[in-house]
């Protein structure tokens, strides 16, 4: 049996937990051509060119663009990605954001007002209310 994390007072997690909140930020004045790996989260309000590799959330803001691949637990995508997008958890296309490429995520929300060019490679169960029926004899 593996022992649950403790508290350690009031409103802290034990420090040897894992923190997966962590938040690194390119800013709007920012601009990177590579590829970026990492265990936390990332934030993108300026320019990458280059594949996206994270543990943890991305959000890709107003401003920011992203021109990769993208591998993460989730997406908030209100800027623009062109590319593809994997995740563990939902991916969410916001009203002013634009996006092309292949999106794979546990749930997509394309929010009205958004520009995409998108294939979405997701499993579903689509319910059209049809029941088999027997016959009569």
């Amino acid at each position: 049996m593996t022992p649950r994390p403790r508290c350690t007072s009031v409103g802290r997690r034990n420090p040897m937990a894992k923190n997966t909140t962590d938040m690194s930020v390119l800013g709007p004045s920012s601009r990177i051509t590579g590829n970026v790996r990492g265990g936390g989260g990332l934030r993108v309000d300026g320019s990458l060119k280059g594949d996206v590799t994270v543990g943890g959330p991305v959000e890709i803001g107003g401003e920011g663009t992203v021109a990769g691949n993208l591998e993460a637990e989730s997406l908030d995508l209100e800027g623009s990605l062109e590319g593809d997008a994997s995740t563990r958890g939902p991916i969410r296309v916001g009203p002013r954001a634009t996006a092309a490429g292949t999106f794979r995520g546990s749930q997509v929300t394309i929010e009205p007002g958004a520009r995409v060019a998108l294939r979405l490679d997701c499993d579903f169960e689509l319910d059209l209310g049809l029941r088999p029926t027997r016959r009569r004899r």
